[in-house]
């Protein structure tokens, strides 16, 4: 959108003067020919190339077909050709194409419909069906694909989690020990502080061991879900494994740091935390 609107500020500035019509129809040229140049030869204009996002023409496989693309650059130029008229009203119509996306029951804006098309990750599948767009919109959220499969959202993994404990001998007692400190609170703070260290520096090994040798601990396996390594799509390595669980102990045990982790995952495009960032991760269905 910004590069969109730098080419229109460029025509209408070196245009010609005192021709409002004639400086708007060339920005819509020229609008139309960047985004069906762009869609039809990679899939996606640089600006959605740079979020990691393409264009997909419905239950159509391969680039997106010229008309299609055309009627969606058409579309999208009209927004630019009111640009003589004034910047407010560029703006106004721009804000009422991503309403348009809220209002829309599949979230697809006005030339997405017209075009026949829907703005997916680059990762998503090459075909992509009416019934699919249906499907995912209907969810909670929307999916987020990688190269390695679906990228599981923050509700999903705090889900899996739940199922922590499950064939993890050392935390059971590790916490069997937390209870005792907390019994022993009254006489003895520090015996609590000791306790909760003692069972991060449980966790981490135990999340280390087992993302390392399986890619799963027991919730992950239990929800169908697996931690792969984003460079080779297989089990993190033993140090990568243990940079992630040395940052997700604090994050999900440490109540303040619960909340930036709950943020960090949800702002994230691939639904990744610090921890999968520091462990080179991602967690997929």
């Amino acid at each position: 959108m910004v590069i969109e609107f730098t080419i229109a500020g460029i025509i209408l500035a070196l245009g010609p003067t005192g021709r409002p019509l004639a400086g708007d129809f060339l920005v819509v040229v020229a609008i139309t020919a960047y985004e069906t140049s762009f869609l039809t030869t990679l899939g996606a204009t640089p600006g959605k190339l740079a979020l990691g996002l393409r264009v997909a023409t419905l239950d159509h496989e391969g680039p997106v077909p010229a008309v299609a693309a055309f009627r969606r650059g058409f579309v999208v130029a009209l927004c630019f050709g009111v640009l003589s008229v004034g910047v407010a009203l560029a703006i106004i119509i721009a804000m009422s194409l991503a309403v348009s996306i809220v209002l829309s029951a599949h979230h697809r804006a006005y030339h997405d419909r017209m075009a026949g098309t829907v703005v997916v990750a680059r990762g998503a599948p090459p075909l992509i069906t009416s019934d699919d767009v249906a499907q995912w919109y209907s969810a909670d959220a929307l999916p987020v694909f990688t190269v390695w499969g679906l990228a599981v959202g923050l509700e999903e993994r705090r889900r899996a989690r739940s199922a922590r404990l499950d064939q993890s001998p050392l935390l059971v007692l590790s916490v069997v020990a937390a209870a005792t400190a907390v019994t022993a609170w009254l006489h003895s703070a520090w015996a609590l502080v000791w306790m909760c260290l003692l069972w991060l520096v449980v966790f981490t090994i135990d999340e280390t061991l087992q993302v390392a040798r399986t890619g799963t601990t027991a919730g992950h396996r239990e929800a169908g879900y697996e931690i792969v390594d984003i460079t080779t799509g297989g089990h993190p390595s033993m140090g990568r494994s243990f940079a992630r669980a040395l940052v997700l102990g604090p994050l999900l045990y440490v109540p303040p740091l619960q909340i930036i982790l709950a943020i960090w995952v949800n702002a994230s495009a691939t639904n990744r935390g610090p921890h999968d960032l520091a462990g080179h991760t991602q967690v997929v269905d």
